[in-house]
């Protein structure tokens, strides 16, 4: 068998809303809650578990999506009026 990841703890304040928030911007379905973690599948049959803890810290995941998906999701982005950073360390930059 080869070595593949299987799921990676995402610290959060509110598991079930980071969940369903990461969940509404890339169009995946949130997965029922399974002891402190809640889960989103990805394609790849990775998960991210959300769990809720005190003092989250800083976290970094990259997704690979084809250009479709990838103008979809900035739609839904861009729909909450969301603030977004164009690269890491960058100023903020809202929609017009």
């Amino acid at each position: 068998m080869s070595i593949q990841l299987n799921h990676t703890i995402v610290r959060s304040r509110d598991k079930h809303a980071s969940a369903r928030f990461l969940a509404n911007i890339l169009d995946l379905p949130v997965g029922d809650e399974f002891g402190p973690f809640v889960p989103i599948r990805l394609g790849n049959a990775v998960t991210l578990d959300y769990m809720t803890v005190d003092q989250p810290q800083p976290q970094h995941y990259a997704f690979l999506v084809d250009d479709d998906d990838f103008d979809a999701a900035f739609a839904r982005i861009q729909d909450q009026d969301l603030t977004y950073y164009v690269e890491p360390g960058g100023r903020p930059t809202r929609p017009h």
